[in-house]
This record gives structure tokens, C-alpha cells and sequence, in this order.
């Protein structure tokens, strides 16, 4: 597995993902145009940043849902919408 957290950059280039097994697993924080590992991922298992992103947005909805007045099943109505977009 590679995970790429750095903010600018890409930790491999092109002959380096090269050398990657088939089986291996890329991910990274960032998403849309920034995501650099999406480009050597060549069919390879690859997740960019919104799962992540998703992923902290969900946790403080599901504090903050109550205290808004939104319904259990409204909210996790919307957050299943949301999680189908990504």
C-alpha cells in the first residue's frame, strides 16, 4: 500500500509506479486535479481524498445532526445520498 499525504507533490514518479506490484494499493489525501497518484495507478486498487474527506464531514454531522433539529433518518437518509456521490 502507498499513501500519499504531502500537500504539494507526489512521493513516486511514472518509473517508480512502474515497479509497483499489480496488487498494490494506492491512496492518497488529496482529490480532483491535485490527486497525483490517479495517474500511476494503471488498474491498480486507487482511492483519492473525498472518502476521507466524507469520512470527517460524517463524524461531526453525526454529533451536530440533533442540535440542528435533523431527524436520525433524514440524516442518515442524507448521508448515505452523499456517500453514493463520491
Amino acid at each position: 500500500m502507498l499513501v500519499n499525504t504531502v500537500s504539494e507533490g507526489c512521493p513516486i514518479g511514472p518509473l517508480q509506479a512502474e515497479l509497483l506490484p499489480a496488487n498494490a494499493v494506492l491512496a492518497e489525501s488529496k482529490y480532483g486535479t491535485k490527486a497525483d497518484l490517479a495517474a500511476f495507478a494503471l488498474g491498480r486498487t486507487y482511492g483519492n481524498g473525498w472518502a476521507m474527506l466524507f469520512g470527517q464531514f460524517a463524524v461531526a454531522a453525526d454529533v451536530v445532526h440533533c442540535l440542528l433539529g435533523v431527524s436520525e433518518q433524514v440524516h442518515r437518509r442524507a448521508l448515505r445520498s452523499l456517500q453514493n456521490r463520491l
